[in-house]
């Protein structure tokens, strides 16, 4: 498995398959992502826990 970290975002490989892992509202959300939109979405994620 393949770990990478942003801020509090992190984004995991799993076989052929990543994944991005983070809490928001308290819940632990693991969604899959493409692996062309992974970077846009974990700057997206992670910019929304900077702001508040």
């Amino acid at each position: 498995m393949t770990t990478f970290r942003i801020g509090k975002v992190r984004r995991d490989l799993r076989e052929k398959i990543w994944f991005l892992a983070y809490y928001e509202n308290g819940k632990r959300l693991r969604p899959q992502i493409g692996q062309e939109e992974e970077g846009k979405v974990m700057f997206q994620v992670d910019g929304r826990y900077c702001s508040t």
